[in-house]
């Protein structure tokens, strides 16, 4: 579902968010059993094995197009592409699994929107996609459906 970014095809930014749609429609299709093998893998000798195969994969990924990038002059050197791709894929899968782990889902297009500007404002210094690429945001105060506020009465965490 990355592929497009994962392989440097086409403009960065570009195939930034069409990687990033398809992560999150995997998510929302897949969310509530993406949660439960992530909430079960501590529990599980050999689930903690497959899941952490899984998670460390994606870094792996994810650090090679950083580092190819860096080469390449799209992000800057200053950046430990190891560290970032941690930073970056744990934080998506916090967000992807308390917006679509559960039901009622979060809004997809916000996420989407979400992960893009964390994303491109880490690697590509706060440049965004087109204006093609416009997403729908939650307005200020209201969280997200789906977000953690529905279930824990609105606190913050």
């Amino acid at each position: 579902t990355a592929h497009p970014w994962v392989i440097g095809e086409g403009e960065p930014l570009a195939a930034l968010l069409e990687s990033q749609r398809g992560v999150v429609q995997t998510c929302v299709d897949h969310g509530p059993i993406l949660r439960a093998v992530a909430e079960a893998a501590p529990l599980d000798e050999r689930l903690e094995k497959t899941w952490s195969a899984f998670t460390e994969r994606w870094e792996a990924v994810v650090e090679a197009r950083i580092k190819a990038q860096q080469a390449d002059g799209l992000i800057s050197k200053s950046l430990d592409g190891k560290r970032i791709a941690n930073a970056l894929n744990t934080m998506d899968t916090g967000l992807l699994i308390a917006e679509f782990g559960r039901r009622p889902q979060g809004d997809p297009e916000a996420v989407l929107g979400t992960m893009h500007d964390v994303w491109s404002s880490t690697l590509y210094g706060g440049q965004r996609a087109s204006a093609e690429c416009e997403r729908k945001r939650p307005t200020r105060g209201r969280r997200a459906r789906g977000s953690r506020g529905g279930r824990d009465g609105g606190r913050q965490r």
